[in-house]
This record gives C-alpha cells, structure tokens and sequence, in this order.
C-alpha cells in the first residue's frame, strides 16, 4: 500500500518528462546514485549501461522506472576500457534509434567504466553528470567541455525525491509487509523519531528479511533493529543487520542502528563495530518511556547519522 510519503515522492516527479534528451546511467552496485538523477532531471530516455554482475541492478531500476519512462539496456565489459568505449559508440550511433541528445551519469560502474563514458562523452560534447551524496544532501555536479577541456558548469542540490517505498523496490525488494510495534521498548523507540525524520515505517518483512524499523531523512535511508531484555544482549539483532546489509538486500550503504535498552555484550559491541553498526543503548525506566535527555540522545545520533545537522534533530 502508497504511504502518504510514497504519493508525495511520486507528486514530485510527476512534472512532464523530457522526451527530447537521454541520460546514460552505468550501473554499479547502487541503485539510487542513478535514480535520483533521473528524477531530479525527469529525463524520459534512460540508457542503462551494466555488466553481467550488475543485471539484478539494472531489472529493479528497470522496474521502478516503467512504463513512465523509455528504458533502453546494453551489457559492456566493466573492466576493459576499449571495448567499453567502442561499445557505447556502437549504442548511441544505432541509426535504427531515436537521436537525442545525451547526458552521462558516471556516478555508478566501475572506474573503466566511467572512463570510457567519460571519453565518448568528451567525442560527443555531452555534459556529465556526478553524483556526492553526504549526509542529507545529494548534490548534482555538472560537466562540460569546452575546447576539448572540462569545466564545472554548475552544482545543484536534489530535492527529496525517494520514499521508503522506493528505496525497497530499487533493492528488489517487492511485496514486504508491515507491523506495528507491538512491546513497549519499540513503541518508545518509533514515536520520538517520527517527528524528527522524513519517514519511519515499522516491521518490514521482505521474503526471509525483517527489520524491526525503516527511517529515511530526505533521501538517506537507515535501518534499525530495536531489542530489549535478554535479546539486547545477544547478537540476533546483528545478525539481522549484517544480512539486511548484504548485497542481496540493501547493501552496504544503508546506515544501520542497533536500538537497545541495555549494553551488549563485549564480544556483540565488538562484532556491531566491526559491521559498521551503530549501538544506541537507551534507559527506558520501568517500560514507561524514554527521559528527555534519553530522547534526545537517541534522535540526535540517528538523523546525524543520516546526514541532518543538530539543528534538525
């Protein structure tokens, strides 16, 4: 079911398409490097560019972006430079497709990859495009040429275009269904970072995946596992985190929350470490909810965390 956060992502992009230019898009391990682009420039002719490990990629991307937009897809060698330049000339000199003029997003792929897109890109006097994404802010670097040298035409900052929603679908991850907090501890976890995020959705099931919390701040997505009692002292949480995490899954630059009312234990704080997991241990009196100060504390460490200043938590 559309969340109200999911129509209001789509409501943004729903300006009317650009049918008279493409973006070439290559495809790497993450799908929203490319995405966010695409939306941001709400180009209606996309030309994925992937390798044969990245065709999983390229189907989610493929299916979140249809039947709005024309998606045209080319396998190429990742890793040798010539056959990829050849290849992307091959593609974009196809009499038997529409000419357009064509904007390149070397963001994803590997680095031949954008070599090569980058040169076929100087040959045409096509502008490229790089996505940074840090802390909530994905900034758009634009490229030209000018007597064969580039130049930074511009920057500009992407407005918040993902919803949680999408953020799963982009992963594959079709279908998922959602439950409420149903203990005290996970209730007193979800409704003081509510307010504070962009949105937060509770109990994702996706196939054999559960992950107890989803939390996006503008277009960063995180996720948490909330654990009290004796299983905040076990690594079950962890566990969960580290698959969710898998390149199966959401991969590994979704942020990751370990939410517990109690510390870990030595060998489990280490391993969460070791994952790249951030521990937030809260004192949840009596089961009766979080002290302000403990508030604070857990609202502060996962919007900073998800790249909004203090101010905003």
């Amino acid at each position: 079911m559309a969340t109200a956060a999911t129509n209001s992502a789509r409501r943004r992009r729903a300006a009317d398409l650009d049918g008279e230019r493409a973006i070439v898009c290559l495809v790497g391990e993450q799908p929203v490097p490319n995405l966010l682009p695409i939306w941001h420039l709400r180009l209606r002719q996309i030309i994925l560019i992937e390798s044969p490990t990245t065709k999983r990629v390229g189907d989610n991307i493929e299916a979140l972006l249809k039947p709005q937009h024309e998606v045209l897809r080319r396998k190429i060698d990742p890793y040798d430079v010539v056959s990829a330049e050849n290849a992307l000339r091959t593609l974009l000199n196809d009499p038997s497709q529409p000419r357009r003029a064509a904007t390149f997003n070397v963001t994803g792929g590997t680095k031949p990859m954008s070599l090569a897109a980058f040169e076929v890109a100087r040959e045409m006097r096509a502008p490229v495009i790089y996505l940074q994404s840090e802390g909530s802010e994905s900034v758009l670097h634009y490229y030209i040429f000018e007597d064969g040298n580039v130049a930074l035409q511009k920057t500009e900052n992407i407005d918040e275009l993902l919803s949680i929603d999408d953020y799963l679908r982009a992963h594959g991850l079709t279908g998922s269904k959602r439950r409420e907090a149903t203990d005290s501890f996970h209730r007193h976890v979800f409704e003081p970072l509510r307010p504070h995020v962009s949105e937060i959705v509770s109990g994702v099931a996706v196939d054999t995946l559960e992950i107890d919390l989803v939390i996006r701040c503008v277009n960063q997505v995180g996720v948490a596992e909330v654990k009290s009692g004796k299983a905040a002292t076990l690594k079950n949480g962890i566990d969960q985190l580290s698959t969710a995490s898998q390149r199966e899954y959401l991969g590994t630059y979704t942020k990751r929350f370990l939410i517990v009312d109690r510390p870990p234990e030595a060998n489990n704080q280490r391993l969460a470490e070791a994952h790249n997991i951030e521990v937030i241990c809260l004192q949840d009196e009596h089961g009766t909810g979080l002290s302000k100060d403990e508030t604070k504390k857990l609202v502060q460490t996962v919007t900073q965390a998800l790249g909004l200043t203090p101010a905003h938590g």
